[in-house]
């Protein structure tokens, strides 16, 4: 159950629910209808956003919208995650990384090694930021790459509790120091 909810995905969980509601196994219950509202392809990079309407079963209902933005030129991934909402809500965004990876963090700046590179993570100042490697399913620090398969891996998670609306930004800069 763990692998297909949204925690266990590189995206932003809203009060701890996930997107779609799981009834069993291979049965889905409430799925998030998505939409693509922009691609912008240029050379050496581009935009793409989408949102989703999973989260408009919450209380106090909340939109949560994903920009891309690449620069190969800076060999930076930048990603805005807007959720927009009238009432507050506890946000978590998960980064999981292969079990080839090795993440040390030093605050909101996190290092990440993996064979033949390095890379540096930076998540937006207002999160409160926590790695996991193994240990407890539910918080992560796990990847699956087959049915009843589950290997320890890094999983890094920034959480902001009591946001009505929030722009949080996190960048990925391949063969940073």
């Amino acid at each position: 159950r763990y692998f297909r909810s949204t925690r266990a995905h590189n995206t932003i969980a809203i009060d701890g629910a996930d997107q779609s509601a799981q009834l069993g196994s291979l049965l889905w219950g409430h799925r998030a209808v998505s939409r693509a509202s922009e691609w912008q392809p240029r050379p050496g990079g581009g935009t793409v956003a989408g949102e989703h309407d999973g989260y408009k079963v919450l209380p106090a209902r909340a939109m949560h919208r994903r920009r891309l933005d690449l620069d190969r030129a800076t060999r930076t991934l930048t990603i805005d995650d807007e959720v927009a909402s009238n009432g507050a809500h506890d946000l978590e965004v998960s980064f999981h990384f292969s079990e080839h990876c090795e993440v040390s963090a030093n605050g909101h700046r996190v290092t990440v090694t993996f064979p033949g590179g390095r890379a540096m993570l930076v998540l937006d100042e207002r999160l409160a930021v926590a790695c996991s490697r193994g240990g407890n399913l539910g918080q992560g620090g796990w990847v699956s790459r087959g049915y009843h398969l589950k290997t320890p891996a890094w999983t890094v998670r920034g959480t902001l509790k009591g946001a009505a609306s929030a722009t949080l930004r996190s960048q990925l800069q391949i063969g940073a120091l």
